[in-house]
């Protein structure tokens, strides 16, 4: 395994939350931890989920957070991964074995296929049922 790290949608929305100040100093101290080792990765439906989230806080109006996505994406601190229509035949696979949520069957299908080696997210419970995802949050 590589040492990448994926950052789940939570974490990312989180550190840019402004009605969550506690979570916003964690989430955003272990979001540029990864970036400034090396091991931070997002992928295309993470980044899809964090605009949809951002744009739909009070918080955050819509051109903040179309320019937090567009910064992720053109990063060149942040490795990006996408999945293919075979990842999404496993996410479905791993959804029955596992009961995860389809989303979260996704980003475990995901990780199996980029062999990343963490996942930073505050849901740990659904990933804890999946034997080949490591699950780690930074709030605990």
């Amino acid at each position: 395994m590589n040492a990448d790290t994926l950052v789940d949608t939570n974490i990312i929305v989180y550190a840019f939350d402004r009605d969550e100040p506690e979570k916003r100093k964690k989430a955003l101290a272990a979001v540029l931890a990864l970036q400034n080792e090396g091991s931070a990765t997002i992928s295309n439906q993470i980044l899809a989920e964090v605009f949809s989230v951002l744009s739909g806080k009070k918080t955050v109006p819509l051109e903040e957070a179309e320019t937090i996505i567009q910064l992720f994406a053109a990063s060149p601190a942040w490795k990006k991964v996408a999945y293919t229509e075979r990842t999404v035949v496993r996410a479905a696979a791993i959804k029955k074995l596992y009961g995860a949520p389809f989303w979260d069957a996704l980003i475990a299908a995901t990780i199996e296929e980029q062999n990343i080696s963490l996942l930073l997210t505050e849901n740990t419970k659904h990933f804890a049922r999946i034997p080949f995802v490591q699950a780690k949050s930074p709030f605990v």
